[in-house]
């Protein structure tokens, strides 16, 4: 799918490097640094222009989180567009490779990897304090919205 494809694609070039950064800063996670080409360069060749300065705007706020929403494929690539949480998508997890005995699983928005069984990035102790337009994962979800940071 589109979006498998995405969240693949946003985890080996930007998510897994942004977390293998020591105390990263906005500009080195939006414009890139040794080895690493940082999202606008990455969004401008992969995705709709029109969406790469709105979701860079989310990835800057995140510095106050540990850049939780820089690190979440899925919920990146539901904010360019590839992603609908209406599609209850099953990805494949891009962590490690494919394994080809193991099934697509449903995605959250929340994770490493953007799959149920990824690890989880900042709290997920606000579900019964949910504002419009957030959730965690594509069973709460509606379109366009993607968890809470």
């Amino acid at each position: 799918s589109i979006c498998d494809t995405c969240v693949e694609r946003v985890y080996d070039q930007f998510t897994s490097k942004v977390a293998g950064l020591e105390d990263p800063t906005v500009s080195q996670v939006l414009d890139g640094t040794s080895g690493f080409r940082g999202w606008k360069v990455l969004c401008e060749e992969e995705f709709e222009a029109e969406n790469c300065r709105e979701v860079s705007v989310l990835i800057a706020a995140s510095v106050n989180n540990e850049f939780n929403f820089a690190k979440r494929p899925a919920a990146i690539c539901a904010a360019v567009g590839e992603c609908d949480a209406d599609d209850a998508c099953n990805i494949m997890s891009p962590v490690g490779g494919i394994d080809m005995t193991e099934e697509p699983m449903a995605m959250n928005f929340c994770t490493d990897d953007g799959t149920v069984r990824g690890k989880f990035l900042g709290s997920d102790k606000f579900s019964g304090n949910l504002g419009v337009g957030e959730c965690l994962s594509d069973s709460n979800c509606g379109t366009g919205e993607f968890c809470k940071t």
